[in-house]
């Protein structure tokens, strides 16, 4: 999981959005 700390903000805010949704898409059903 160090490789993710490299990662740019823009992926890390781009895997954070990805992650909630998938967190409502499991609420969801």
């Amino acid at each position: 999981m160090s490789t993710a700390r490299k990662l740019t903000p823009e992926t890390k805010t781009l895997r954070y959005m990805i992650n909630g949704m998938g967190m409502v898409a499991g609420r969801a059903s």
